[in-house]
């Protein structure tokens, strides 16, 4: 007949393709994760590098580099905000839609949620803050120049 075998070895083994795959799922959204937040990151600075002339302009007619830092960071912020709020409410779902369809698959770690949304903000900031900089701090006859 043979050896006798524990029930949780048992229980263990055929789990594993399930745990593979729940595995290769997570590091596959790793992935997409380091990918959208480089996509984030160029996006931002592309938006914010698009807009010096208008910077300039604006602080040709006197505005003052803070208030021209503030507006654009704020727009990159509130931008990153809503792609954060959408993000999470699809990763909610799908985590929603692999539970029904994957038999003992483990409460997920919400803390990662927050987690992920403070990485997207940092990003968009870090993105946002060069040409920001760029954008705020110096002369607007050279912003002009050179665009």
């Amino acid at each position: 007949i043979g050896e006798p075998i524990a029930l949780p070895h048992v229980v263990d083994q055929e789990r594993t393709d399930v745990r593979f795959f729940a595995w290769l799922l997570g590091v596959f959204a790793l992935m997409s994760l380091c990918l959208g937040l480089a996509g984030v990151f160029s996006a931002s600075g592309m938006a914010t590098g698009t807009r010096l002339r208008e910077m300039a302009i604006r602080a040709s007619l006197g505005a003052s580099p803070a208030s021209l830092a503030q507006l654009l960071l704020l727009e990159s912020t509130l931008v990153s905000i809503a792609a954060a709020v959408l993000g999470n409410v699809g990763g909610f779902w799908t985590f929603g839609w692999l539970e029904a369809s994957i038999s003992g698959m483990q409460n997920p770690n919400w803390w990662l949620a927050p987690g992920l949304t403070m990485a997207l903000m940092i990003a968009t900031f870090a993105a946002a803050l060069r040409p920001v900089l760029r954008a705020a701090f110096h002369l607007p006859s050279h912003l002009l120049r050179a665009e």
